[in-house]
């Protein structure tokens, strides 16, 4: 479970990750399925958004199910769908958005992997279609810690508004500069063992 606050939209998220099946040893079970679940309130004050109906118009959701499979000590796949919900947005789109990711993890050494992912919107929307993210890092572990750091196309941090916005992409129309649509992130995850 988590909490989060973004400076876009000023947006408060609660966000839960469920293990709902886990991969075994023995391939009893073959895969891990976990379940990841968002919600986003935008707290902007009403003078610095658009109108809002009823305060339920601010929430926005997502939903994601993840199918996983560590194949040896060194490469991990992963294949996930996911709904996005906006309480409100523009008319020309809907309010439901559905998207499927593919995503890999190989490890180089013990302590460094290089990770790729691929998102690609599954639902057409009259106007403002978002583009598909392709995402490539590394991560370097340590024994309480893990760094990411990675090259991508998504510019926001809740994930239901780079399924549904983002406009960013790595083949940019004639004239656009390919670098002005790529970002670099950063990751630092606290590893726990109890």
């Amino acid at each position: 479970m988590g909490i989060g606050i973004t400076k876009y939209k000023n947006l408060v998220d609660l966000n839960a990750r469920y293990a709902i099946f886990k991969q075994t040893e023995s391939d009893k079970m073959p895969v891990s399925v976990t379940y990841y679940g968002n919600m986003a309130i935008d707290t902007r004050p009403q003078d610095n958004r658009e109108e809002v109906y009823n305060s339920s118009d601010r929430y926005s959701y997502y939903h994601q199910v993840m199918v996983a499979r560590k194949f040896n000590h060194w490469l991990s796949l992963q294949i996930a769908g996911s709904l996005s919900h906006f309480n409100m947005i523009e008319e020309t789109m809907n309010n439901d958005h559905w998207a499927i990711s593919g995503s890999g993890k190989a490890k180089i050494t013990p302590s460094l992997s290089a990770i790729i992912d691929y998102s690609q919107p599954l639902t057409a929307h009259q106007l403002n279609n978002p583009n598909p993210n392709v995402s490539f890092g590394v991560e370097i572990a340590t024994s309480s810690h893990a760094f990411q750091v990675f090259i991508g196309n998504y510019y926001y941090i809740v994930p239901q508004e780079n399924n549904v916005f983002n406009m960013n992409n790595w083949n940019p129309a004639e004239g656009e500069t390919t670098w002005d649509n790529i970002l670099i992130g950063f990751n630092i995850t606290r590893l726990w063992n109890f």
